[in-house]
């Protein structure tokens, strides 16, 4: 019988068990740098993580190859201050973006094998930013184009093939705490620390709607559901 002031839940008392040590990651010794970003994505053959270390490191590891990250295990060094964000090409599992304090956006060639050895050349650089680069997302059907978001309150569209940036979004009342395209990429919406939800047309540099959202200090999320215009 449940109680009058307790809802009966069929989830109450569920209890994890947690996985063999052998099939996970472990000793992961993590950036201290912290933000609104994803702290850690994958593409289907790697996942990638900024740890600890000058330069702004990186762990890049195969998600086939679980157990102790040591302190020897080979990183990305390639900027020249905190990495913020990363982000994989959803087109390419051997593509990787990452973003920094250093105001650059640097793109890294994954080898076939995996990262063997310390990385500090990246294969491209993404200069057009003023101030850190806080969040990178792939655009969901077009390889080469990428949305990256600064403290300098503003969204930048990548053409990464030229490292060219194609279309700056920056009609924002502060710095944008979270971004998502839409399915096809047509659209792309965006929340910052005004407390506005906009989503934009990147082809016509405009916002299309804008409204007010979550009240409180916490960063507002956005994300787009379903497969509909």
């Amino acid at each position: 019988m449940s109680s009058r002031f307790v809802r009966a839940s069929k989830f109450r008392h569920l209890f994890v068990n947690h996985d063999k040590p052998e099939k996970a990651f472990l000793d992961l010794d993590l950036s201290t740098t912290t933000g609104d970003h994803q702290y850690i994505k994958c593409s289907s053959k790697f996942f990638s993580v900024a740890v600890r270390g000058g330069g702004g490191a990186v762990l890049v590891h195969r998600l086939d190859q679980p157990g102790k990250i040591t302190s020897v295990t080979p990183l990305l060094n390639g900027h020249r201050a905190a990495v913020t964000d990363t982000e994989w090409n959803p087109f390419n599992d051997h593509v990787l973006y990452t973003a920094s304090d250093d105001a650059t956006i640097k793109v890294w060639q994954i080898p076939e094998e995996g990262v063997t050895e310390g990385m500090t050349e990246a294969a491209g650089s993404l200069d057009g930013h003023i101030k850190t680069v806080t969040l990178l997302r792939a655009h969901p059907t077009a390889s080469n184009v990428l949305a990256s978001a600064g403290k300098k309150p503003c969204v930048k569209i990548w053409d990464v093939e030229k490292c060219e940036d194609k279309i700056t979004l920056d009609d924002f009342g502060g710095f944008v705490q979270d971004m998502n395209w839409n399915y096809n990429g047509s659209l792309l919406a965006t929340t910052s620390k005004d407390k506005m939800t906009k989503v934009w047309d990147p082809r016509a540099g405009k916002a299309i709607s804008s409204n007010k959202c979550h009240d409180g200090a916490k960063a507002s999320k956005v994300l787009f559901l379903g497969r509909k215009e």
